[in-house]
């Protein structure tokens, strides 16, 4: 089991029939990546989804495609905000002790989050944290806004 995996274990699933098409860490680990690199709702995740796909097919199965605006906010809405919570804390808590590494042989979301120190910094309230998102960008990390390939359909 991941480091991701064993993050979200406890995470139960609340969608039920088709809505379950796609796998909820798959959605869970995009909508993180799409937030740490400044997606702020749920077309922006998609579009990050969109644009990056090849690389998040490198780790990801993907087997019905990429999830839809309408598939995050659903399973957003859905989710229970307290074993969220939970497990986004064990999440951030892995980021902080160095449970994301980056190099050969590691977890491909691990090299995505390259600046750990600053989002366990925003996590924790810290006064001096970077405010992510379009306004302000980080260096080296374009935000879905600004490295959008494709215009919105």
């Amino acid at each position: 089991m991941s480091w991701l995996e064993r993050c979200f274990a406890e995470l139960p699933d609340p969608r039920r029939g088709n809505a379950t098409r796609h796998d909820l860490l798959e959605v869970v680990t995009i909508a993180l990546v799409a937030s740490v690199c400044g997606a702020e709702s749920c077309v922006d995740f998609a579009d990050f989804a969109r644009d990056r796909e090849g690389l998040f097919r490198e780790f990801l199965r993907l087997e019905n495609g990429l999830p839809s605006h309408d598939t995050f906010s659903r399973l957003f809405r859905l989710l229970d905000p307290a074993a969220f919570g939970a497990c986004f804390g064990r999440f951030l808590d892995g980021l902080g002790q160095g449970g994301a590494r980056v190099g050969a042989g590691q977890e491909p979301v691990q090299y995505l989050i390259r600046d750990r120190r600053r989002f366990a910094a925003w996590h924790a309230g810290a006064p001096s944290a970077p405010a992510y998102g379009p306004k302000h960008e980080i260096p080296d990390r374009p935000t879905p806004s600004t490295a959008r390939a494709r215009p919105r359909r």
